[in-house]
């Protein structure tokens, strides 16, 4: 059997600049899209004819200025941690809908967003996903349950004191274990339970993965996300949480240099 520990973890907001003293292989990025909906016009100029083309195909400007602001700033951060010119940084779909760096696919990533925030989480060699979710109190997700959840999680939804944060800490992290392993969204979701501790799980639903530990942590009062890390975990109770520069040519100096 494969091993699934799930726990709660605090968040220590970082600036930018104190990056390259940071030697964890993990590093997590906190975007608030609002801030730079001013840079979209500069920030498309960052992105490549198919990300223009598909950026286009987008019906509403919130949505397209979403992708243009996620996509251009995974950008500058992956050339940040391959040490290349964000010209050289070229992303692409393997056949699981996961996206690669082909520059240098030892660099595993994932992207998630939610509302006003985003997302990205980086390490070496092994696989990460992440997921995010507003706090909607008026989401009625009863229904949802049995589709989604084994019984104990649904017993401890519908008795817990906070029940939206209760469902959603449950959902963000099957989210991340499914995009971690680039599954996806499928009917074994009960089966991969998320409840805080350690569970035996059969290997087949972790894509034979051997060990995954799980992180849930409050973004705010408002957002709540988990990461899902492939055969390692944190050994530490937080984890830190960078915000990118706000210019663009802040962005340059980040991408060039603080390479860690």
């Amino acid at each position: 059997m494969s091993k699934l520990f799930c726990a709660s973890i605090n968040v220590i907001n970082a600036n930018f600049d104190t990056i390259h003293i940071d030697k964890s292989n993990y590093k997590l990025f906190k975007i608030k899209l609002s801030s730079y909906y001013k840079l979209v016009p500069k920030l498309t100029n960052y992105l490549n004819d198919t990300e223009k083309l598909r950026a286009k195909k987008y019906h509403f400007d919130k949505d397209r200025n979403q992708f243009i602001i996620t996509r251009s700033l995974l950008k500058f951060i992956l050339a940040q941690r391959a040490g290349l010119s964000i010209t050289n940084i070229h992303i692409e779909i393997d056949t699981n809908r996961k996206p690669y760096l082909t520059t240098n696919q030892s660099i595993c990533f994932n992207v998630t967003h939610a509302n006003d925030y985003a997302l990205i989480l980086v390490r070496d060699d092994k696989n990460v996903g992440i997921d995010v979710e507003y706090l909607n109190a008026d989401f009625n997700f009863t229904e949802m349950l049995k589709d989604i959840y084994s019984d104990l999680e649904i017993d401890t939804v519908l008795h817990s004191t906070y029940k939206t944060h209760s469902f959603f800490k449950l959902w963000t992290r099957k989210e991340a274990i499914v995009k971690a392993i680039g599954t996806g969204i499928s009917d074994d979701l009960p089966q991969l339970i998320a409840l805080d501790g350690q569970h035996n799980i059969d290997p087949k639903l972790l894509e034979n993965y051997s060990y995954m530990s799980v992180y849930t942590f409050n973004l705010n009062d408002s957002y709540i996300a988990s990461i899902a890390l492939c055969d390692d975990n944190l050994d530490k109770d937080d984890i830190l949480v960078y915000e990118l520069p706000k210019s663009i040519e802040d962005l340059v100096k980040f991408s060039n240099n603080y390479k860690t």
